[in-house]
């Protein structure tokens, strides 16, 4: 292998024009005989050819219906004062306290449905207009995923016939809204059954 910019020397010329003649020879070899039967394949090369099996459609329809949201999740001094006295009384931290109530806001997103959305609908609306207003006290990302139709009737009720309101507000205002519920029943909601 050349790692020089100079000029080929005799070997390498002489190897180059020796690997030209092979390949001219095994083409030329080839024409007068009958194709060599292919090997049978491997069973890792048979299981790559083999058409993959298809899912079931609702499974399908279920994944491309998710709604990745990611919006930074602001904690008001109410929200936090409520996380906080629920730390205190199983003596953990504040910020123990608030990933536990986030993850439990995200479980029930995750385990929503769409007729129980639409009953919250008028809420989130009311929080996308009483959000603007608020000032917060502690942020952080919160990442979770919700099935699309889901979404769609949490954000129903949403009035913004111009699209001026960002997704990442009502996604905030609905991870207030699980918060929000979870604190409301305390530890009870916080044991994972």
């Amino acid at each position: 292998m050349r790692t020089s910019t100079a000029s080929p020397n005799r070997e390498e010329l002489a190897m180059s024009a020796s690997r030209e003649q092979s390949a001219v020879a095994y083409i030329r070899s080839g024409d007068n005989e009958t194709p060599a039967p292919k090997p049978e394949p491997t069973k890792l090369e048979a299981m790559a050819e083999a058409p993959a099996p298809k899912p079931e459609a609702a499974e399908t329809e279920a994944k491309a219906k998710v709604v990745r949201c990611q919006p930074f999740f602001t904690w008001l001094a109410a929200d936090l004062a409520l996380a906080d006295g629920l730390a205190n009384d199983l003596g953990v931290s504040t910020s123990y306290m608030q990933s536990a109530v986030l993850n439990a806001a995200k479980d029930r997103l995750a385990s929503l449905e769409v007729g129980q959305a639409k009953g919250l609908a008028s809420v989130v609306a009311a929080g996308v207009e009483e959000r603007g207003r608020t000032i917060g006290v502690d942020r952080s990302r919160v990442i979770f995923m919700i099935n699309a139709d889901v979404w769609a009737a949490l954000a129903s009720g949403v009035n913004d016939p111009l699209g001026l309101i960002a997704q990442n507000k009502v996604d905030t205002v609905i991870v207030a809204l699980m918060v929000r519920q979870v604190l409301s029943e305390g530890v009870a909601a916080l044991i994972k059954k």
